[in-house]
Formats: structure tokens, C-alpha cells, sequence
């Protein structure tokens, strides 16, 4: 199991004093970037679990 990832892309927060956001071509990098590490380390399945707690 890998860390999860505490930060997203949250522009619409950016008002709120302290949030960080990503943009969008990171935030989708970030975790294609993450799963090809994990295959190049012999896992051949990856299962990815969005914890949002938003509504």
C-alpha cells in the first residue's frame, strides 16, 4: 500500500486561507506517474480508492 495523497485540485477553496491545489495536468500525472512505478516494481494490478469527502 502506497501513502495517500493529501493534496487534489481544490482552485475552488483557493479563497480559504492555507489551501493547496494542484493543477489539472499534475493532478493527473500524479497518479499515472504513481501506478507505473508501482507495475515497474512487479505489481501487475493497481486498484485506486478516491477518499473525497465532499458533496
Amino acid at each position: 500500500m502506497t501513502p495517500s495523497v493529501p493534496t487534489g485540485l481544490s482552485e475552488h477553496h483557493m479563497a480559504f486561507d492555507g489551501t493547496l491545489t494542484l493543477s489539472l495536468p499534475t493532478l493527473h500525472a500524479l497518479p499515472h506517474d504513481l501506478c507505473r512505478s508501482v507495475i515497474r516494481a512487479g505489481f501487475s494490478r493497481v486498484l485506486i480508492v478516491n477518499g473525497h469527502g465532499g458533496t
